[in-house]
C-alpha cells in the first residue's frame, strides 16, 4: 500500500471520527438543555428535596421552603425528620423506609409539619438513586401539595356531621328557650329571687348552645346572597344584639355608610366578631367599632381591649375547627372569613392591640 493511499484513508477515518464526534456533542448538549429543562418544569410544578442515605436534608426547592416555611439555611443539613408531624404511626415510616432502602420506589401520602407548626399534605414518591456499582447514594423526593384536597374531604365529612347534629339539637333547644321564657314571665308575678337566677343562668347557657349549632350551619350551608342597599350601623347594631354583650361597652361609629350586601349574612359576620372579642376580653373591657370611607370601598374595624392573640396562633385564626376557647366551634371566624369573601371583601387581624379589619365594597353590583 503505497504512503498516498493510507494518507488518504487516514484522513477519511479522521474526518469520520471528527463527525462522529461533533454529532455526539451536538447530542449531549441537547441532552443537557431537555434535562435543564425537565428539572425546572420539575421545579415549578413540584415540591423537591433531595436526601442522603442518613436522612440528611442535601437539597430544597424554592417550592420546599414557600410550603415548609424553612429557609435554605435553616433546613439543609437537618434530618428529613424536622418536618415530620408525628401523626402517622411508627410502622408507616418503617415501611416507607424499608421500601426505599431496598430499591424501590415508594408512593404514598404523607402530613408533615411547617416551621409555624402547621401541616401540610403531600402525594409524595420518593426515588433511589444509584451509583455506577449499584449502591444507593441519595433519595430524591418529589412532592405535590394536597393540603387543601385533604381539607376539603375533612371539613365535607365533619360538615355533614355537625350539619345534622346542629339540625337535631335546634328543635329540643327551641322548646327549652319558649319553657324558660315562659317561666320568667311566671317568676316576675311570684318575686322568686332565686329561681329567677337559675332560669337567668339555664336561659344564658341555651343561648350559648344555640350560638354554637347557628355557627355550625352557617359555616356548612351555602346559600346566595340577598343584596340590598343597606345600613352598615343598623347591621352592626343587629349584629351586637346577637352577641352575649354583657358588661362589656361597644362604641359605635358616629357616622353612618350605605352598603349593597346581604344584611343577613353581614350580620352574622360581624356577630362572629363582636362575639369573639367578648370572649378575648372576658366580658369585661371595652369594643370600639370603626367605618373608614374609602370611595369606592369601606374599611370595618373592631378593636378590643384583651391580651391579644399570640404570635403562634395569629396565622391559624381563620382556621376552621381551630380555637383556643374550652366553648366555642372553631367554626366562628372562618365562617366570617366565608361571608366576607362571599362579598368580594378582605378580613385581616393584627396585634398590640387586637383589630380585625374587613374592607368591603360599597357597591357589589358594580
Amino acid at each position: 500500500m503505497t504512503s498516498e493511499l493510507k494518507t488518504t484513508r487516514l484522513g477519511t477515518t479522521t474526518d469520520k471520527l471528527i463527525k462522529d464526534v461533533s454529532e455526539a456533542r451536538i447530542e449531549a448538549e441537547l441532552q443537557l438543555v431537555q434535562l435543564k429543562n425537565m428539572i425546572r418544569a420539575l421545579d415549578e410544578s413540584s415540591i423537591v428535596t433531595i436526601i442522603d442515605t442518613e436522612g440528611h436534608i442535601k437539597y430544597v426547592n424554592d417550592k420546599f421552603c414557600e410550603v415548609s416555611k424553612y429557609s435554605r439555611e435553616e433546613i439543609l443539613g437537618e434530618k428529613i425528620q424536622t418536618i415530620r408531624a408525628e401523626i402517622h404511626p411508627s410502622e408507616f415510616y418503617d415501611e416507607l423506609w424499608n421500601t426505599i432502602k431496598s430499591g424501590r420506589v415508594w408512593h404514598g401520602e404523607i402530613c408533615n409539619k411547617a416551621k409555624d407548626g402547621s401541616y401540610f399534605w403531600n402525594k409524595a414518591t420518593i426515588v433511589p438513586f444509584f451509583d455506577k456499582y449499584g449502591k444507593i447514594i441519595e433519595y430524591v423526593v418529589i412532592r405535590t401539595d394536597i393540603t387543601q384536597q385533604k381539607k376539603n374531604e375533612r371539613f365535607l365529612a365533619i360538615g355533614e356531621l355537625a350539619a345534622r347534629i346542629a339540625h337535631d339539637l335546634r328543635n329540643p333547644l327551641s322548646v327549652i328557650k319558649t319553657t324558660v321564657d315562659g317561666m320568667t314571665i311566671e317568676l316576675e308575678k311570684n318575686q322568686n329571687g332565686n329561681l329567677k337566677q337559675n332560669l337567668e343562668r339555664l336561659n344564658r347557657g341555651v343561648s350559648r348552645m344555640t350560638h354554637q349549632v347557628e355557627n355550625v350551619l352557617d359555616f356548612v350551608k351555602a346559600v346566595p346572597l340577598n343584596l340590598q342597599k343597606t345600613s352598615l350601623l343598623d347591621v352592626i347594631r343587629s349584629a351586637t344584639d346577637r352577641a352575649d354583650v354583657g358588661s362589656t361597652k361597644i362604641k359605635f361609629p358616629q357616622d353612618d355608610i350605605k352598603v349593597i350586601c346581604d344584611a343577613n349574612r353581614l350580620e352574622v359576620a360581624f356577630a362572629n366578631i363582636i362575639q369573639n372579642s367578648i370572649q378575648a376580653i372576658n366580658g369585661n373591657g371595652k369594643i370600639e367599632i370603626r367605618f373608614i370611607d374609602n370611595h369606592s370601598d369601606v374599611m370595618i374595624e373592631f378593636e378590643d381591649s384583651g391580651p391579644g392573640i399570640t404570635e403562634e396562633n395569629l396565622p391559624k385564626i381563620f382556621d376552621p375547627l381551630f380555637t383556643t376557647k374550652q366553648i366555642g366551634t372553631g367554626l366562628g371566624l372562618v365562617t366570617t372569613k366565608n361571608i366576607v369573601e362571599q362579598h368580594d371583601g378582605e378580613i385581616a387581624v393584627k396585634n398590640n392591640p387586637t383589630i380585625f379589619s374587613i374592607e368591603l365594597p360599597k357597591n357589589l353590583l358594580d
